[in-house]
């Protein structure tokens, strides 16, 4: 009998430890909460890409696109303080997740990267690449 509870006792622990070490999923999304700055913007087209100078630029003349991710799940980008666009936001891992981005009553879903060598976020939209730094 004694020998049968040990057993079961030993069993009991296994199952707990594994337990443990699943743990869940991790809401990564804190990590990226706060402003960014468009610092660079790549597309197909040499005419629709926006290149790092130019920015420098804009930003030199009090010209400068952000991105607000907030802790609620949602954000805003702020393109040169002409132009508002809200939506949503979330990261599934340590480096990617997706944006939804309400426009004309449509919305968008779009992968949403973070680089950790370059300390940039990037939004892809079919062939445009934002990217951004945090502020």
């Amino acid at each position: 009998m004694k020998k049968r509870f040990l057993s079961i006792l030993a069993i009991l622990a296994v199952f707990c430890i594994a337990l443990v070490g699943c743990g869940g999923s991790k809401d990564y999304s804190p990590d990226y909460v706060g402003d960014w700055e468009l610092v660079e913007m790549t597309a197909d087209s040499s005419d629709d890409a926006i290149s790092a100078d130019d920015l420098a630029t804009l930003k030199d003349n009090g010209l400068v696109c952000t991105l607000t991710l907030n802790a609620d799940g949602t954000f805003v980008i702020d393109f040169f303080g002409s132009q508002q666009m809200e939506g949503t936001w979330s990261f599934d891992g340590p480096t990617k997740g997706a944006v939804d981005l309400s426009a004309d009553g449509k919305t968008q879903h779009s992968p949403l990267e973070f680089d950790p060598s370059t300390n940039r976020l990037a939004i892809i939209e079919s062939s445009d690449t934002l990217y951004f730094a945090r502020v």
